[in-house]
């Protein structure tokens, strides 16, 4: 699933609109970090997570910890970009339903965090179409 929303995010034909709360820095190129920041991600699905449970210690991966008892409002990104927290309620959508937008959301906001803790800040945040 995060592979899927990961190239979603990567290869979409609408381009992502910046948030225009950040302002850019003009001799950065944001796309091509986000980019690397992206591709060099290492996606890693705890589907048996607990608030309680501890996170790798390697920088390269993204944990999606699945928790059973979370509400969907409570889904969030570790301050690191480290781990999104998610709830199981995301998984159980009819078939043919499109994936759900708010997970593409935190996904998004994790490899900006982790795009802001490599290279710095100052690359707007991407919004999902």
């Amino acid at each position: 699933m995060f592979g899927i929303l990961l190239a979603t995010l990567m290869f979409s034909t609408q381009p992502l609109q910046p948030v225009p709360q950040t302002p850019a820095v003009p001799e950065r190129n944001c796309a091509m970090q986000r980019q690397k920041v992206a591709k060099s991600t290492k996606p890693l699905v705890n589907p048996r997570a607990t608030s309680e449970s501890q996170q790798d210690t390697d920088p390269a991966t993204v944990e999606m910890w699945v928790i059973a008892s979370l509400p969907e409002s409570e889904m969030r990104v570790s301050d690191d970009g480290q781990v999104i927290y998610l709830s199981d309620a995301v998984f159980v959508a009819p078939a043919g339903e499109t994936p759900n937008k708010r997970v593409a959301e935190l996904i998004a906001q994790a490899i900006d965090y982790r795009l802001a803790l490599e290279y710095g800040p100052g690359c707007p945040a991407l919004e999902v179409p």
